[in-house]
């Protein structure tokens, strides 16, 4: 069977290369969108940990990186978001415009659950500060509802929903990678996608073990295995990170010696 890259002098092969550069460009999206992310989450942590807020006051250019690396994460977050997206740009001989599409829809909803999510943990804050603080005359237009939109059950249901949203998604992402590969004929690099996906399904079911562990006790907890956990927790997180940014760079770099290279 040839090529169907291999002839890039036709109409069709210009367009299929074309195609594959905005596949790259989406690729390209989704290093520097988690890389930025990462980084800036970084830098927020180091920052909480090495000047504490003392008496509810800090340094005014502390405050100016605290908001500079907020802005970053969420330009973090709307990069792999629209490099996702592009991913659909995909041809669909290749088999992987399908999981593309999924990984789209479990990030769109991925991000409407964390919302929800967020602005019901902030009518909860609103409403525990407006109790411990009853005697604050408080505008009738900023006051919380009697009531709170969602109930702990709802909370958590959505909160699971959201982990599987997560969770799919990035596995229907890994698997569109693997086909795009399968399509150039990279096995090595399709492998090794593959290898990675096993892996993140491994992680993720093994958080969610220690959760349901932790569930399951409901004994006192120790300061000491809570922070060996989650210092595990974060290792394991940054490796997992560090190994998407290889994969996605061994895919972009297979793209390319696909289409200039096709066998």
């Amino acid at each position: 069977m040839s090529n169907p890259y291999a002839d890039a002098d036709t109409p069709r092969g210009r367009s299929r290369v074309l195609t594959w550069g905005t596949v790259r460009s989406a690729l390209a999206l989704t290093f520097f969108g988690p890389l930025l992310f990462f980084l800036c989450n970084a830098l927020l942590a180091v920052i909480y940990l090495t000047h504490p807020a003392e008496g509810g006051k800090l340094p005014l250019l502390i405050l100016v990186v605290i908001v500079v690396g907020m802005l970053g994460v969420l330009a973090g977050l709307v990069l792999t978001l629209a490099g996702v997206c592009m991913t659909m740009a995909v041809p669909s001989d290749t088999g992987a415009r399908t999981w593309s599409l999924l990984a789209t829809v479990c990030a769109f909803v991925f991000v409407l659950l964390c919302v929800v999510l967020t602005l019901a943990g902030y009518d909860s804050y609103a409403r525990d500060f407006h109790a411990a603080h009853s005697a604050v005359a408080i505008d009738e237009r900023l006051k919380p509802a009697e009531n709170p939109p969602f109930s702990d059950k709802e909370l958590s249901v959505m909160g699971l929903l959201c982990e599987a949203a997560l969770g799919v998604g990035i596995v229907c992402h890994l698997l569109a990678l693997r086909a795009m590969m399968a399509s150039f004929r990279r096995p090595g690099v399709a492998l090794l996608v593959l290898l990675y996906l096993l892996l993140v399904v491994a992680a993720f079911a093994g958080v969610n073990y220690l959760l349901f562990q932790q569930v399951k006790e409901l004994g006192p907890l120790n300061l000491g295995d809570v922070e060996t956990t989650a210092r595990l927790a974060l290792a394991g997180v940054a490796l997992l990170a560090l190994g998407g940014l290889l994969t996605t760079a061994l895919v972009r770099g297979g793209i390319r010696q696909g289409v200039i290279h096709p066998e």
